[in-house]
């Protein structure tokens, strides 16, 4: 669905189109008989203004759009490497208009986005390379396709999400909630740490090899989920039933 209020001369073209179809309609009851010739001409008149008025309006619906884009992703540009909290509220609102205008291939490599409200946001083959998500919120988000090269996602809300085919080459996820969310077919190689993160069962490190993840072998190397049932607790007050990640060089020291 169209939404109009992102297409302003949409709107307008069908106010201006209702308004022509309701002057048609009036011209052939008053003036038909009398005018025929004349009603004709007009019809075909009307009708070519409503044409080349539809033309218009998609080519400056279109070029509006475009630079809208373009504008929003320079002001990113402008926010890169800046590391400072006022950044990464800019850097979500840029990201949700571009969400509006169905963009979710986004560049945000060495952005500052800690703590980042972007729950349920489309961000399909974006970039994140380098950049500082520890924290961030993309509950049920969709992030398939895209590239967290040594990124920080240290203690980050992932629940949910899907992360299907994205790479993960030497970020850091430990203390990140990775309860159901998807990695199917997800890269892992040289991961940087997983310890402490928070997984919804037993099995995920063995249900890594049926999504098809790469890099599985260091993860299995390295690291165990503990048996013990944790009990976490919701904004809501729900409580919840989670495992952790560790390393086994943990088990090590215990031991010793």
């Amino acid at each position: 669905m169209i939404d109009l209020k992102s297409h302003p001369y949409i709107k307008l073209y069908i106010s201006g189109a209702i308004f022509v179809l309701i002057l048609l309609i009036i011209l052939d009851i008053i003036f038909l008989e009398n005018w025929k010739d004349i009603i004709v001409e007009v019809h075909g008149l009307l009708f070519d203004i409503l044409f080349f008025g539809l033309i218009f309006t998609l080519y400056a619906s279109y070029t509006e759009r475009k630079m809208k884009i373009e504008s929003y992703k320079d002001e990113i540009d402008d926010y890169r490497f800046w590391m400072d909290e006022q950044a990464t509220y800019r850097i979500v609102g840029l990201i949700k208009r571009l969400n509006k205008l169905n963009v979710s291939s986004i560049k945000l490599d060495y952005c500052n986005l800690k703590e980042a409200a972007l729950w349920e946001t489309n961000l399909k083959d974006s970039s994140f390379i380098e950049a500082d998500m520890k924290g961030i919120y993309l509950r049920k988000s969709i992030v398939t396709n895209s590239d967290f090269l040594r990124a920080n996602l240290k203690n980050s809300l992932l629940i949910k999400a899907d992360f299907s085919y994205s790479s993960f080459k030497n970020a850091d996820l430990s203390g990140s909630d990775l309860r159901e969310a998807n990695f199917l077919r997800a890269d892992f190689t040289n991961i940087k740490s997983l310890n402490k993160a928070k997984v919804h069962n037993l099995n995920w490190i063995d249900n890594l090899s049926k999504l098809e993840v790469k890099g599985i072998e260091h993860i299995e190397n390295k690291y165990f989920i503990d048996k013990k049932p944790y009990i976490g607790k919701t904004a809501h007050g729900n409580e919840f039933t989670f495992y952790l990640i560790k390393t086994k060089r943990q088990i090590k020291k215990n031991n010793a």
